[in-house]
């Protein structure tokens, strides 16, 4: 869904949920500054980074590469640290922009739940922005090596699980240019034009994948 005629720089209160199942308790949002303004604090503030991954909702085991099938057990503690930075613990910050390896969820489809369970705190009041990463969209042969000497498998052929950055773009669908085809299309890889731009206040942030074959003639 989309929220449209909001006001700029305005505190937003909202539930989630309906009548049958119940309601969340009321979280808030404060929308962007006007287009080329600060914000009423007078700046605007991001936090930026790559990489983060997931760890169970009950800390039990699944799938992961680096901890014994524990999950990336350290992830919890960035999305903690973000969350005081956002609160006013810390700080306060209007964006996170996350720029690739979102949950490494590979194509275990419970831990992309797993991963937005971990980020709620932060993401119901500021906006989480992402970029598509190999853990996200690569597969065996994908990978165009500079010279032939060079395995396209060179990396690896299980980045991502198989999942081609369907899921991904499924659950973050403004991360593409082309954002109604690639929806009609189910999130085909093949439709899908993997780079975006936003507008927060006076910056303007471009996303662009490195994961996909921006040579002559690859589309």
């Amino acid at each position: 869904g989309y929220l449209l005629n909001l006001q700029p720089d305005t505190t937003y209160y909202y539930q989630v949920g309906d009548e049958s199942f119940g309601w969340t308790e009321i979280y808030n949002f404060t929308s962007p500054p006007k287009y080329g303004s600060m914000t009423s604090r007078g700046d605007l503030k991001f936090i930026i980074f790559g990489d983060m991954g997931n760890v169970a909702i009950d800390y039990s085991m699944h799938h992961s590469w680096d901890f014994g099938n524990e999950g990336e057990i350290y992830s919890i503690n960035t999305t903690k640290a973000i969350k005081l930075f956002t609160n006013g613990s810390q700080d306060v910050t209007d964006a996170v922009i996350h720029i690739g390896d979102i949950s490494y969820a590979v194509g275990f489809l419970s831990e992309w739940d797993d991963f937005f369970h971990q980020i709620q705190p932060v993401s119901s009041q500021i906006p989480w922005m992402t970029g598509i990463g190999n853990h996200e969209y690569s597969w065996t042969g994908e990978w165009k090596p500079p010279t032939s000497d060079v395995s396209a498998d060179a990396y690896g052929n299980a980045d991502g699980g198989g999942e081609c950055g369907v899921p991904y773009n499924f659950y973050f669908p403004f991360a593409n240019n082309n954002q109604a085809e690639s929806n009609d299309a189910d999130y085909n890889p093949n439709i899908v034009e993997p780079w975006y731009v936003f507008d927060y206040g006076m910056v303007r942030t471009i996303v662009m994948s490195t994961e996909h074959d921006y040579g002559i003639n690859s589309t």
